[in-house]
């Protein structure tokens, strides 16, 4: 077997570390979020559940590198991360520009003939072969980029926009990872082998329901769909329920 070219510990962090996991689940962050976006996640899961925070390049630690702009790219070395890493049966968690990476994660891994995961877990994202709203959304100008980020996603607190130099350092990774969302194509293959639970909030303005209904394509059997009330960030107000979808999602699942 070739050298990996790629090192998995850079890619990982281990939220909620067990020594005999039952299922290591790897969860990707939405646009601008890195692995610390998981850290609540310490706790709310069983205990035999493994969870493991993917830390993407250009993102906390990895700021200094070059973001990575494609979900199929990010798919492709994230597949390799995991063919690495895991050790028995695993599932993938992805919140908004993270379901695009996750999906396109287990499409990679199915190339690379790793079994599939027990379960993709898609939160506040539309379908992948839905188009996306703002197309051009990574490539308005600084103040017109940065406004309506803010509008359609509260994705940058206005302590880090009142700091310009932080705020420079942190522009080129929320530019890339909304080019992710932005640019994607959609190319049309077999269905996933594992079923899909579809997470969403009733009042996220950039996903309907009519979006989601394309996930039920793309996996094993029509795809399970979560409402939650909260609008793009559901989660942080409604994380204990999210980790019941996902306790139950995997309840179960033999090793």
């Amino acid at each position: 077997m070739p050298a990996p070219s790629i090192d998995a510990a850079k890619w990982l962090k281990r939220i909620q570390p067990c020594a005999t996991p039952r299922v290591q689940l790897y969860c990707v962050a939405y646009a601008g979020g890195g692995a610390s976006v998981y850290r609540p996640w310490k706790e709310g899961l069983p205990s035999d559940v493994q969870v493991n925070a993917v830390q993407l390049p250009g993102h906390e630690e990895r700021l200094m590198e070059p973001p990575i702009e494609s979900a199929c790219e990010a798919g492709a070395a994230l597949a390799e991360v995991i063919e690495q890493d895991r050790s028995g049966p695993f599932a993938l968690f992805g919140y908004s520009m993270g379901a695009l990476v996750a999906f396109e994660t287990a499409r990679a891994l199915r190339r690379r003939g790793v079994p599939a995961p027990l379960r993709l877990f898609a939160a506040a994202m539309r379908a992948p072969q839905v188009p996306p709203i703002n197309a051009g959304l990574h490539a308005l100008p600084e103040d017109e980029f940065l406004a309506e980020v803010g509008r359609r996603y509260e994705a940058v607190p206005d302590e880090v926009v009142a700091e310009p130099e932080l705020m420079a350092l942190l522009l080129p990774t929320l530019r890339a990872d909304m080019s992710v969302c932005d640019t994607y194509t959609f190319t049309q293959e077999a269905r996933l082998d594992c079923p899909i639970s579809v997470l969403a909030g009733d009042g996220d303005e950039n996903v309907s329901p009519e979006q989601l209904e394309g996930w039920s394509e793309l996996g094993e059997g029509a795809a399970e769909e979560h409402w939650f009330k909260g609008e793009h960030f559901f989660m942080r107000e409604q994380l204990a329920g999210v980790h019941a979808v996902v306790a139950s999602g995997l309840q179960g699942e033999a090793v």
